[in-house]
């Protein structure tokens, strides 16, 4: 089973050429004490003496009377994107009335092994997902999908914390080896099981996009670091949490944001142990646009549908089965955005292409399979009206600070979150704080 670049398409190229293409370092070094970050509360910005926990480009908390700054403009365990920091008020967190909320998990096929992170579940023949099965919180690890082929297999991301899990249940559909690992995107929760599969599959191949490829390379071990050192400090704010049965915004702690915060904690230590024994493997195959997979009866195309989660965010799609794997491009029930690194202003046209495909299956990087583009569009929904918001706001000479205190989003953030405290707050620094200091930061550079 050997990859074919399609002819029509720049193709991948072999790993070490120079990496051509669009690329958003520039913004690399705005780490995030280097923002003013405000909110709809009126929060003034950050001050060199702020004692928020500072988890690398992760996490930080900060403790305040009756409120927390809860940060992570990812919210998502190790993706290595920047600090995040949104105050959330007593309003943001009180209950409304619930609307149509996305998407909520809908009926799975039947399962299929798994653990108690995760559950496989089958696609079709020799394509299984395994899917995440924690509660929704501040951490979270990735979906990945298996697709066994007539001699080998081939992985689409790795996860952080359940590699070895994966790779156990991957064992008992199949003796077969793995020959390539897609990595849809940099982040450590869909690369840090990379070693694990290389260790046990000596043979296997990475894939990633150019720019993906580029920031494994060079920007993986100086969060790794960041991680190592500040993360304890998030599990012990979480766990003084639990035992005060006070929740991050100073109420008390309801049941859904116990079974978070003690699900953010296991899987934080995961992340840890892993991040102990972690080597960073740089994929040998490099894709700029597209690349295609035949073996046998299966074709596996890989392409590269624009800009949006990442400058390098890698999509598959298997025409024959009509399923199609994501990575972060959508991630549910709120999407993961990076202000530093993410491209809210051309995510929708990177959606428009992938709704191209008509897939009937479709396989985001975080939550449950879905089996229409009703939530991929409410994501479309949702960027262009904050891209809408905030070129006004561009076009009124405001600073960043004021333009997140003016976004309006309540209407469709309704059907992100109904009357969920956890899904608020991560809306709240997912959307509010990051989504629109992604957009602020695009649409003042082409101003």
């Amino acid at each position: 089973m050997a990859p074919r670049c399609d002819e029509a398409l720049s193709s991948g190229r072999p790993a070490g050429q120079a990496a051509p293409g669009r690329d958003g370092s520039h913004f690399a070094d705005q780490g995030p004490g280097k923002h003013n970050v405000g909110s709809r509360s009126g929060a003034g910005s950050d001050k060199a003496t702020d004692p928020g926990i500072r988890l690398g480009r992760t996490f930080r908390l900060r403790l305040d009377s009756g409120a927390i700054r809860v940060l992570s403009s990812v919210i998502v365990l190790a993706l290595g994107c920047e600090a995040a920091s949104a105050q959330l008020s007593t309003r943001a967190l009180a209950d409304r009335p619930a609307t149509v909320v996305a998407p909520h998990d809908p009926a799975s096929p039947e399962v299929f092994g798994g653990s108690e992170e995760f559950k496989m579940v089958p696609l079709g023949a020799g394509i299984y997902a395994a899917i995440r099965t924690e509660p929704l919180g501040l951490a979270a690890d990735c979906n990945a999908v298996f697709i066994v082929d007539d001699d080998a297999v081939i992985v689409v991301d790795t996860t952080s914390g359940s590699a070895r899990a994966e790779i156990a249940a991957l064992k008992r559909i199949t003796t077969k080896p793995v020959r390539y690992v897609i990595n849809t995107h940099w982040h450590d929760d869909h690369i840090l099981g990379n070693q694990l599969y290389k260790q046990t599959y000596p043979g296997v191949k990475f894939i990633a996009q150019t720019h993906t490829r580029d920031r494994i390379a060079t920007r993986t071990s100086e969060e790794r670091l960041a991680m190592r050192t500040q993360l304890p400090r998030f599990v012990s704010a979480l766990e003084e949490r639990l035992t005060s049965g006070q929740s991050l915004a100073g109420t008390p702690l309801s049941t859904e944001e116990r079974l978070s915060y003690e699900s953010d904690i296991r899987m934080a230590k995961r992340f840890l142990f892993s991040l102990a024994e972690a080597n960073t493997l740089v994929p040998e195959i490099a894709v700029d646009s597209a690349l295609t997979i035949y073996d046998g009866r299966r074709v596996i195309e890989l392409r590269y549908l624009g800009r949006s989660h990442t400058d390098g965010d890698l999509a598959i799609y298997l025409p024959e089965e009509q399923i199609a794997i994501t990575g972060d491009i959508v991630a549910a029930p709120i999407p993961y955005v990076g202000a530093n690194q993410s491209y809210v202003t051309e995510w929708p046209a990177t959606l428009a292409r992938l709704l191209e495909w008509h897939a009937k299956t479709l396989v985001p990087g975080h939550g449950p399979i879905l089996h229409d583009d009703a939530y991929p569009r409410l994501m479309t929904r949702l960027f262009t009206i904050v891209t809408e918001q905030v070129q006004a706001s561009v076009s009124l000479h405001r600073s960043l600070d004021d333009t997140r205190k003016n976004i309006h989003l309540e209407g469709i953030e309704d059907s992100f979150v109904g009357n969920s405290a956890v899904r608020r707050v991560i809306f709240e620094n997912n959307i509010v704080y990051a989504a629109v200091g992604a957009a602020y930061r695009e649409l003042s550079v082409a101003k």
